[in-house]
């Protein structure tokens, strides 16, 4: 009798171990292992001959000011912000992955770094917009933070992570960044920003 109640409570416990990991799968599609790499932390998109439009944080064009910084390199120093370990992805391919819905005519810089576990959910997203694409890639920044909140943030420190993300644009770049600190990432971001304008 022992064995079976033994037996039985090792099935339910499985169950449920399986059960857990598993939730939500069908809102998620799998994410591939991207590779790490360090850094040339730019991905141009197009190369452009007029500079790209200039925006305030209330997104209107103001000035022709330009920040001399990449998006990777701006984010690469945002990055250093964050506690826990990384991922950036370079590649096109793998951004289309893990960003859905992005648009590479609206950008011509990106640079995205995700979190290296799934237990988290922290996100830099540095873009410098194609000419005149700032609202276009300021839609896109709020819809990802909508999807972060609503959809991807399950465990308590996901969804204060998520509740806290910040998205915002500053002359030439805009940006979406969640974490649990993002409000002295986004300082951090703004003050490296005014310093590199042009």
């Amino acid at each position: 009798m022992k064995k079976i109640i033994i037996a039985l409570f090792s099935i339910f416990a499985l169950t449920i171990g399986i059960g857990g990991c598993t939730s939500n799968s069908e809102e998620r599609q799998p994410q591939e292992s991207p590779s790490i790499s360090e850094p040339d932390v730019t991905t141009p998109i197009t190369e452009s001959d007029t500079s790209p439009p200039i925006t305030e944080p209330d997104a209107t064009y103001e000035t022709a000011e330009t920040v001399s910084l990449t998006a990777g390199e701006l984010a690469l120093a945002v990055r250093e912000d964050f506690p826990m370990a990384m991922i950036e992805h370079t590649e096109i391919e793998a951004i289309e992955i893990f960003l859905p819905g992005v648009n590479f005519d609206d950008i011509d810089e990106i640079s995205l770094w995700q979190q290296a576990m799934t237990v988290h959910l922290v996100e830099i997203i540095i873009i410098k917009p194609a000419q005149d694409k700032m609202d276009e890639v300021m839609d896109f920044l709020l819809e990802r933070q909508k999807n972060l909140k609503e959809q991807l943030a399950f465990y308590p420190a996901q969804i204060t992570a998520a509740e806290a993300s910040v998205v915002g644009n500053l002359y030439d770049v805009a940006y979406l960044i969640c974490q649990e600190d993002a409000k002295a990432s986004e300082a951090t971001l703004i003050k490296l920003i005014e310093e590199s304008v042009q």
